[in-house]
């Protein structure tokens, strides 16, 4: 959930807070398009934080005597991280949706940049009609 409750964000859900968040207009993309650019960073909760390590580290104390023989285990653990991490990250964007109802045009790419702060970057493909008006606080292209 994205909240800006303390008691909220620190329950033990999944949360959020938006920090700050900005956005432009890409004009000189050189197929004559026009792209939005949606910036958000994001502090997470500590459920939200503990659940981007578990997908991101593996949890052995020693390499070698965990994959040394082991090639088909390594596979089988690599593919759960990868399940992990599109689970987490599914989660992060419908949150949120909320605020990015076409979260799924385009590219969205979250990553983290320190401890718990991430930045997430959305960036789709401007159709006639929003090319036409302005975004709050956003200069068109000349």
């Amino acid at each position: 959930m994205i909240t800006t409750e303390e008691k909220e964000f620190e329950s033990e859900n999944f949360a959020m807070q938006i920090i700050a968040r900005g956005g432009f207009v890409d004009c000189g993309t050189g197929d004559g398009q026009k792209y939005y650019v949606d910036t958000i960073n994001l502090r997470a909760n500590h459920i939200m934080s503990n659940e981007y390590i578990e997908k991101s580290f593996f949890s052995f104390n020693d390499w070698e005597a965990c994959y040394e023989t082991k090639e088909e285990e390594w596979e089988n653990d690599k593919r759960e991280k990868e399940k992990q991490s599109k689970a987490w990250e599914e989660k992060v964007k419908n949150d949120l949706k909320t605020i990015i109802p076409n979260i799924y045009d385009g590219t969205c790419l979250i990553s983290k940049v320190h401890l718990e702060f991430f930045a997430v970057m959305h960036v789709y493909k401007m159709k006639q009609e929003e090319r036409e008006k302005n975004h709050d606080n956003v200069r068109p292209c000349g």
